[in-house]
């Protein structure tokens, strides 16, 4: 009686976690699968059927199935994600050291990671725009520090050259004031820059 007892105790638990376990022979053979489990790889698996021969997702079953391959020769194949139906599923494996029948056995973890792959990739998108945003700061602060002296020579150079009691001509004037304008917009420009950096 008290062992049926630990056994539906560990049924339950495995039932209750969140995670999908599958637990398979040396073969491949299903030997036990949470709803979790058979949730995460869209049905199909059964109970004493090779895992290959589920009819759920062909590719995550493949996928699985070699990865089952590796596990049982390398002992280790850390933890790999796959896309089931627009979802992702992150997998790994572990030994099952002792079993009742003293057969080799290994644990497959099934994990849906959609969310936090979503959310990992907003903090990435996120910390591209932080560091556009600080170039472009960065940007626009070394435009206006370059500019300020350019606008203030043109200037000076202006009045220079009528000081000096040269007769600026018309093409001459019409350089400095399009050198004026263009150093404007670059100004501009820089400011627009600033503005875009701000929170």
């Amino acid at each position: 009686i008290r062992y049926k007892e630990l056994q539906e105790y560990l049924s339950t638990i495995l039932q209750s976690q969140p995670h999908g376990v599958i637990i398979l022979d040396k073969d491949g053979c299903v030997d036990y699968a949470n709803p979790q489990a058979v949730t995460a790889l869209g049905g199909g698996v059964r109970i004493g059927s090779a895992l290959s021969n589920s009819s759920c997702c062909t590719i995550a079953i493949a996928t699985l199935t070699k990865a089952h391959d590796q596990f049982k020769l390398t002992g280790d194949i850390g933890r790999q994600a796959l896309i089931i139906d627009g979802r992702t599923v992150a997998y790994s494996f572990f030994k099952l050291m002792r079993t009742h029948d003293g057969r080799e056995r290994a644990g497959l973890i099934l994990e849906d990671v959609t969310m936090q792959k979503k959310l990992e990739q907003q903090v990435v998108e996120s910390e591209k725009k932080s560091t556009v945003n600080q170039l472009a700061g960065g940007i626009a602060h070394e435009i206006n520090n370059s500019l300020q002296p350019v606008k203030g020579r043109i200037e000076l150079l202006a009045m220079r050259l009528e000081r000096e009691g040269m007769n600026l001509t018309e093409p001459i004037r019409k350089d400095l004031t399009t050198i004026s304008a263009l150093t404007e917009r670059i100004e501009k420009i820089a400011s627009n820059l600033r503005h875009l950096t701000k929170p």
